[in-house]
């Protein structure tokens, strides 16, 4: 994936999902494994080829 194509993955996800938890504050994460989506606590997994990204309303 490159930078743009990843770029645009993470705006449409944020842009997506700040309509349900915009009260939340947002927390971008690049763990060391991936994470498990959770779309009802408001966590979302990017899968990426080198290193997963996940999206969290806290």
């Amino acid at each position: 994936m490159d930078a743009g194509s990843l770029a645009y993955l993470v705006a449409e996800q944020i842009r997506v999902r700040n309509t349900g938890f915009r009260d939340r504050t947002l927390r971008i994460e690049l763990p060391d494994a991936p994470a498990t989506a959770d779309s009802a606590a408001g966590r979302f997994a990017l899968d990426c080829p080198n290193h997963p990204i996940t999206v969290a309303w806290e």
